[in-house]
C-alpha cells in the first residue's frame, strides 16, 4: 500500500466537509495554540468555508493542508505546507496529531510522507519548522524525519505575558 502520500499504516488526503467537526476540535484546543498560530477560536462556518474553498493546489493557495488518516480510515491528525515559495523552492511544515493518537509514531510517518512528497513530486530544496524551545517531543519528531536544528529566535512567542524562545530546523534535500 505504500506510495506517494501513503505508507503502511497512515495516508495523507485533501480534507472533505466531513472533516470540519475534526478540525474545529483540534484547531480550537486551547492547550495547542501555543504551538502554531491560533490566537482566536475558529468558527465551524470558517473551517467550512476554508474546505469550500482551498483548491488543493499548493502553487494557487501557497499552501497545503491534509487530512492524516490510518488506513482504516480513522482520521489522525493534519500536517500542513506553507508559506510555499516556488521561487526558492521551499515551505514551512506544520503538524497537528489529535491527543489520543500521539507517541504512536504516525507523526513522524505523516513528516516523512509529506517530506517525500515535497522532495521528490514538487521538487523542493528545502523544508523548514519552528518549535516552541521546550516541545522536546516535537524536536525528536523532525529529528527524525531528518531535520537539523539551524538556530533559535529569541522571545519569538508571546505565551501570556511572556515570551518564549523558538527553535528553528530545516531539512535540505
Amino acid at each position: 500500500m505504500e506510495g506517494l502520500l501513503k505508507s503502511e499504516r497512515v495516508r495523507l488526503r485533501a480534507l472533505e466537509m466531513s472533516d470540519v467537526d475534526a478540525i474545529f476540535v483540534w484547531d480550537n484546543d486551547t492547550e495547542v495554540w501555543q504551538y502554531g498560530c491560533n490566537s482566536a477560536p475558529y468558527s465551524r462556518h470558517q473551517i467550512e468555508n476554508y474546505i469550500a474553498t482551498n483548491t488543493s493546489d499548493i502553487y494557487a493557495d501557497r499552501q497545503l493542508r491534509l487530512m492524516i488518516e490510518s488506513t482504516a480510515g480513522e482520521r489522525i491528525g493534519v500536517v500542513d505546507l506553507y508559506n510555499f515559495s516556488p521561487f526558492d523552492l521551499r515551505a514551512w511544515v506544520g503538524i497537528l496529531i489529535s491527543p489520543e493518537q500521539r507517541g504512536h509514531g504516525y507523526g513522524i510517518e505523516a513528516v516523512r510522507l509529506i517530506a517525500d512528497y515535497a522532495e521528490h513530486y514538487l521538487g523542493l530544496h528545502q523544508l523548514a519548522v519552528e518549535i516552541p524551545v521546550g516541545n522536546e517531543r516535537s524536536v525528536r519528531l523532525f529529528e527524525h524525519c531528518g531535520f537539523k536544528q539551524s538556530g533559535i529566535m529569541r522571545d519569538w512567542l508571546k505565551t501570556g505575558l511572556h515570551y518564549a524562545d523558538m527553535l528553528l530546523m530545516q531539512r535540505v534535500f
